[in-house]
Formats: C-alpha cells, sequence, structure tokens
C-alpha cells in the first residue's frame, strides 16, 4: 500500500529545448464511510473478477456479509471482509442471474454500514 500525507503536491517538468510544463494536484485527508461493492462478477476461472468481494475490505472493521438466492435461500455468508464468493454452492456452481446481498457492518473510523442489494452472476 502506498502512504501519503494530506498537501499539494507539483511536479514541473523540462524537455531537452527548454519548454517546461507543470501541474499540480490536492491530496486530501478522506474519511471512508461506505463500502463499494461490485454490481455483477464472473466466476469463470479466466483470472478476472471470478470472486465477489468488497473491494475496499481493508477500511472494514467487522462485517455481517450474507447473499441469498432468488428464493431467500443462505447461499453464502462470511464475517471476513477478504473472503469472497465464489459463485459456488455447497462445491457447485450456481445459476446465473441476481441473487441478493445483505451487509452490515463497521468500518475502520466507527461508522456503521447497512446494504442491501443485488448481484448479477455471469459467466
Amino acid at each position: 500500500l502506498l502512504s501519503y500525507q494530506p498537501g499539494i503536491y507539483s511536479v514541473i517538468v523540462t524537455n531537452d529545448l527548454g519548454c517546461a510544463a507543470s501541474d499540480s494536484i490536492l491530496i486530501s485527508d478522506v474519511i471512508c464511510d461506505q463500502i463499494f461493492l461490485p454490481i455483477a462478477f464472473s466466476p469463470n476461472n479466466d483470472g478476472t473478477n471470478d470472486v465477489y468481494h468488497i473491494l475496499n475490505a481493508d477500511d472494514v472493521a467487522t462485517l455481517d456479509f450474507n447473499i441469498y438466492n432468488r428464493w431467500g435461500q443462505l447461499i453464502f455468508t462470511t464475517n471476513d471482509g477478504a473472503i469472497g464468493w465464489n459463485g459456488q454452492y455447497k462445491n457447485q456452481d450456481c445459476e446465473l442471474g441476481v441473487y441478493i446481498f445483505v451487509l452490515n457492518g463497521v468500518l475502520n473510523n466507527g461508522i456503521s454500514v447497512s446494504m442491501k442489494g443485488n448481484v448479477t452472476l455471469v459467466r
């Protein structure tokens, strides 16, 4: 992970002919107040988006994350943000379609987060 300090960072570059250009960026303290989840994933073992997981798991202190099929059956649960759903239930590939998630957690900064939504499984 990269570490940074808030502030204005500037750079000036000059080419061999003496032409110069400059730019600056403001880096501020950002307090994460939400959990980020993709809207779809494709567990087809191609190495891209094969696992449905929290994108900013490092920001999550405690977690209760559940995924249900269209009949309301719990098919995945975890309390660890580093663990994601691989698109299987009882070691069998789940059908393509929309699944429901329910998430309750507390971020490292103490903010409580409750989310309900859906994710689309594609292959």
